[in-house]
């Protein structure tokens, strides 16, 4: 039987998004954890990072309000001095609920990151 899009086989549901722009890893990366970066895509993210790797990428516990669980979340930063990559990657969701619900809020996160970094 064919699992579900999103289901794994580990560490339940996940989810992921990731968009190019045109601009440097490092000012994309300096952006992100700017007091305006920050604004738009920590509000739901614990501060004490299990992984940090300046200039390439986080985990930590993540979660939405009103789940009784955490998720763990990872933002990577990819690219050069042209171009780089924002990726968030969401594992350890409990639900295809919780994967519908980390999609729609990180599909904003991500438009209103894009839309700060032109």
């Amino acid at each position: 039987m064919e699992r579900p899009i999103g289901l794994t086989k580990d560490v339940g549901w996940q989810f992921g998004i990731r968009r190019t722009i045109p601009s440097s890893k490092e000012k994309v990366w300096d952006f992100m954890f700017s007091h305006v970066g920050e604004q738009i895509w920590m509000q739901h993210v614990e501060k004490e990072f299990t992984t940090f790797k300046p200039y390439s990428h986080i985990r930590t516990k993540w979660r939405l309000p009103g789940w009784d669980n955490n998720a763990t979340i990872q933002l990577r930063i990819m690219g050069n001095e042209n171009k780089a990559t924002i990726a968030f990657h969401v594992e350890r969701l409990l639900s295809k609920e919780q994967r519908v619900q980390t999609s729609e809020y990180l599909s904003k996160v991500m438009d209103n990151l894009i839309l700060k970094l032109k």
